[in-house]
C-alpha cells in the first residue's frame, strides 16, 4: 500500500497496538462492569437496585486508573467513555474497527485487506452480541415467587427428613437421629449456598470465574506478539 521502509513499519506497528489495546480494554471493561458489589439489599437478601450496565453503570475511577496504567486507554478516551451514556465496553471496539479500517483500507471487497477487515467485523459483532447476552442475563433479578418456593421446599424436605429419622432411630438412639439430621441439613443448606454463588459467576468468590487471569493472559499474549513483530 505504498508504506514500505522504516516509516511504514513504524506506522503499521503503531496501528496494530492501537487496535490491540482497545480490544483488550473492551474485554477488561466488560468483566469489570460485571464484577460489582451490591450493597443495597432488602430484608430477604435480594438486591434492591442492580447496576444498569447497558446505561453506563458498573465502573468506577479506580478501574479506569487500572486501564490507563496498563496503557489500554488514554485520559481523553477515558473522559469520553465516562460521558458516554450507554454500553461502555462497545466504544473501544468501535475505535478498534476504525483503526483497522485505516490500516486495511478495504476499498476493493475482493482484496485480502477487505476480507481481513470483514473477519474482524464479524469478531466484533460476536463480541458485542455475547456481551449484551451476558449482561442482560446477569441483570435479571431472581423472581420473588421462585425465591419463596425454594425456601418452602427446603423447609418441607428438612421437616420430612426429621420426622422419618425420629421414627427410624428413635427407639435405638436419639443421638444418632440428631447427628444424621444435622449432617443432612448442612449438606442441603450448603447446596443452596453453592447455587446462590453460581448464579453470579463474576466476582472475587472462590467459585467465580478467574476473569482477572483471563485479561492478564490476553494482555501478555498481545504484547508478546506485537513485540516479536
Amino acid at each position: 500500500d505504498g508504506r514500505g521502509g522504516a516509516d511504514g513499519t513504524v506506522e503499521l506497528q503503531e496501528k496494530m497496538w492501537q487496535t490491540a489495546r482497545r480490544i483488550l480494554a473492551a474485554m477488561q471493561m466488560l468483566f469489570m462492569a460485571l464484577d460489582v458489589d451490591i450493597d443495597e439489599r432488602d430484608w430477604l437478601g435480594r438486591p434492591t437496585r442492580l447496576p444498569n450496565i447497558l446505561d453506563g453503570d458498573g465502573m468506577d475511577d479506580a478501574e479506569y486508573d487500572i486501564l490507563k496504567g496498563k496503557g489500554l486507554l488514554t485520559d481523553r478516551e477515558v473522559a469520553y467513555i465516562k460521558a458516554y451514556q450507554g454500553f461502555k465496553c462497545q466504544v473501544p471496539i468501535k475505535w478498534a474497527l476504525s483503526e483497522l479500517r485505516d490500516l486495511c483500507r478495504p476499498n476493493d471487497r475482493m482484496s485480502n485487506q477487505a476480507k481481513n477487515y470483514e473477519a474482524m467485523q464479524d469478531i466484533a459483532a460476536n463480541f458485542n452480541k455475547t456481551a449484551v447476552v451476558i449482561v442482560t442475563t446477569m441483570q435479571q433479578p431472581v423472581p420473588f415467587v421462585y425465591f419463596h418456593v425454594l425456601k418452602l421446599m427446603m423447609m418441607i424436605v428438612n421437616s420430612l427428613i426429621a420426622y422419618e429419622l425420629v421414627n427410624l432411630f428413635g427407639e435405638i438412639s436419639w443421638i444418632i437421629s440428631i447427628t444424621t439430621y444435622a449432617v443432612i441439613a448442612a449438606m442441603l443448606l450448603g447446596l443452596q449456598e453453592i447455587a446462590g454463588a453460581m448464579s453470579d459467576p463474576f466476582g472475587s468468590d472462590d467459585t467465580d470465574f478467574d476473569t482477572h487471569k483471563v485479561c492478564e493472559d490476553a494482555y501478555k499474549n498481545a504484547v508478546a506478539y506485537l513485540r516479536e513483530k
